[in-house]
């Protein structure tokens, strides 16, 4: 990961340092930059990068408190529901709420760092660059493509929940919350690829 350092820096994989003026255009590195080869990386593309990883490093410590918080309320149910013939009221809803939440909240984050499960035929070494090149900014376009129909769409879901209060069962937590949270997360993901494909040079961030 990388870290911007207003002072003195910039502090990349390990303890490896590079001077500050290299951000200023006057050092010749050769390979400085991890995700911008054969030149010096501009401030502004190190303060973009990093304002993602931020991001996503808030949203996994949610995502682990939700885990957490999940995990809680159904070993609780799980007792009281055998030992004393009782379980919360609303918990199982809550607890699909929080699952579900919490898969949308960490696919911008798999996808733009590329950690997805999937098998590629394209990662042996023996492939051509410029094919997999080709073919991960392929993947973007579509990617891209895809999620702004679903944040199009989606919006037409979150105003028709909105408009006639649709709320969960038992809870009655209004679905319009629900679909907006997964909205903002279909716009990381469009925002995330347009990072990687115009500012860091077809790189996952």
């Amino acid at each position: 990961m990388l870290y911007f350092e207003d002072s003195a820096a910039i502090e990349m994989q390990g303890d490896c340092r590079i001077p500050a003026s290299c951000l200023l255009g006057r050092c010749s590195w050769g390979r400085v930059f991890p995700i911008l080869p054969r030149r010096c990386a501009s401030k502004e593309i190190i303060m973009i990068t990093n304002g993602f990883h931020k991001i996503f490093t808030g949203m996994r410590w949610i995502a682990a408190f939700m885990l957490f918080v999940a995990t809680v309320i159904t070993a609780f149910n799980t007792i009281t529901r055998y030992l004393l013939g009782f379980v919360i009221y609303g918990s199982e809803e809550l607890c699909a709420y929080i699952v579900l939440l919490m898969a949308y909240m960490l696919f911008p984050i798999m996808e733009t760092e590329n950690h997805h499960l999937k098998i590629d035929i394209f990662s042996s070494s023996s492939v051509n660059q410029k094919l997999k090149n080709a073919v991960y900014v392929v993947r973007g376009i579509i990617t891209i493509f895809i999620f702004a129909v679903l944040c199009y769409y989606g919006w037409q879901v979150i105003s028709t929940a909105a408009k006639f209060q649709s709320a969960s069962p038992s809870l009655r937590i209004p679905k319009a919350y629900v679909f907006g949270l997964m909205e903002t997360f279909f716009v990381i993901t469009v925002l995330g690829w347009l990072c990687i494909l115009f500012i860091n040079k077809r790189r996952p961030l």
